[in-house]
């Protein structure tokens, strides 16, 4: 400093490459959040079993018993006892449960309270880093009540399959890798505590009580099951309940492609449609500028202005060229390339969709390759031999005519 006002070219060095240093701590990702884990799980470790009570407690209380009580009452859904159906919701209600209580209270603890993060941040650890040790840890204990849950499921011989529900771990996985995100972005709004009751009101309990945890979304209003189908939880629960029920959740996966590929459909044929209008009306409004152009060419006739008859006249006949021009020049051809990517995109997507039906039809390998292949091959001849507005529309409305029976009946059941 110099006179006490003035900053030296020492200083601002200084104070640039320490702006550098943090950009890079902010862009950059290391394994510098290991120790944020380690501190987290050493703490949790003094007080493991009754943090492990109190997050398995209340899910397994649910399990047991809505499962034994309501089941003797309601009977079999989905064709198997109602416990085993709510086995597989409680595991994703459990994860959620515990990944969203980690990042919420445990963490704004540590963040306001105990002032945990401004000592890290005096370490050459950023916040980068800290807020990457406690998502991950938060999804390490999320894990642990998910496994927990597995554990009762195993013991009471909820499940069908064993190798199947080993799957559920990553699931799980994901499950808390998502919630916990979702915790520390609350987070990072809350004032106090109390601002998680808003959280848990509009977002955790409808989710509890919509996303298929008791129920099957199917009995909802179909309003009501379209708000659910967009909740996270249901998802989860839509992935962990086939495991649990030892089947291979192929129908969820080719119902949400097969959606997919409507609404592609729908989204792209209608941006293809706005062209091909604007090339239809393009030159009907060059004719308007065109009748615009004669109607004042025809006004000053009469005072035998050649120059402004000549202006006119070459309004008239220029709106016309243009009407024409871009009709043929930029709107057709747009639609036309619209049309031809949508075309691709579909039959990448229904190629998708046939591979996972013959996989789950238990064809081998090289009958999936092959069969892929050829439908590849097919789909390759038709757009090299395709007309603009015949083969080109016909194609783009039937995705997947070239497949299996079980895609096209996929395929229909959305439509």
């Amino acid at each position: 400093m110099k006179n006490g006002d003035k900053v030296t070219s020492n200083d601002q060095a200084d104070d640039s490459s320490g702006c550098d240093h943090d950009t890079r701590h902010f862009v950059t990702l290391s394994l510098n959040f290991l120790p944020v884990w380690q501190r987290n799980y050493l703490v949790w470790r003094k007080l493991a079993l009754p943090s492990i009570l109190g997050n398995l407690a209340d899910p397994l209380l649910y399990m047991l018993g809505l499962g034994y009580g309501l089941g003797q009452f309601l009977g079999e859904i989905d064709g198997v006892p109602y416990l085993t159906f709510l086995a597989a919701g409680t595991v994703a209600y459990s994860v959620m449960n515990s990944a969203t209580f980690e990042t919420l209270y445990s963490a704004f603890s540590r963040m306001h309270v105990q002032k945990t993060w401004d000592a890290i941040l005096n370490t050459p650890l950023s916040l980068t880093d800290v807020l990457l040790g406690e998502w991950l840890w938060a999804t390490t204990k999320s894990l642990l009540s998910g496994i927990a849950i597995l554990a009762v499921i195993w013991a009471l011989g909820l499940h069908q399959s064993f190798l199947l529900s080993l799957w559920l771990l990553p699931v799980v996985a994901l499950t808390g890798l998502c919630f916990a995100g979702l915790g520390l972005a609350v987070n990072s709004v809350a004032p106090n505590y109390d601002f998680f009751m808003y959280y848990f009101t509009l977002a955790i309990t409808p989710m509890v009580l919509l996303s298929g945890v008791f129920y099957p979304p199917d009995a909802l209003p179909d309003w009501l099951a379209a708000f659910a189908s967009a909740l996270p939880l249901t998802h989860a629960i839509e992935l962990a309940r086939p495991l649990v029920l030892g089947r291979i959740p192929a129908a969820d996966v080719t119902a949400t492609l097969a959606w997919r590929i409507k609404r592609l459909k729908v989204r792209e044929q209608a941006e293809a449609r706005v062209f091909h209008s604007l090339a239809a009306y393009a030159p009907a409004f060059g004719m308007v500028g065109t009748l615009i152009g004669l109607v004042n060419m025809m006004l000053v006739m009469e005072q035998s202005s050649t120059l402004t008859m000549g202006f006119n006249w070459a309004i008239a006949l220029v709106t016309t060229f243009y009407g024409v021009l871009l009709a043929n020049l930029l709107f057709k051809p747009i639609a036309t390339k619209l049309e031809r990517r949508t075309e691709k995109r579909l039959m990448l997507m229904s190629t998708v969709l046939e591979g996972i039906n013959l996989m789950a039809l238990g064809r081998s390998p090289a009958f999936i390759r092959e069969s892929l292949s050829s439908l590849v091959i097919q789909y390759d001849n038709e757009l090299s031999l395709s007309t603009v507005d015949g083969a080109t529309a016909n194609r783009s409305t039937n995705p997947g005519a070239r497949s299996s029976p079980r895609t096209m009946r996929t395929l229909r059941a959305v439509e």
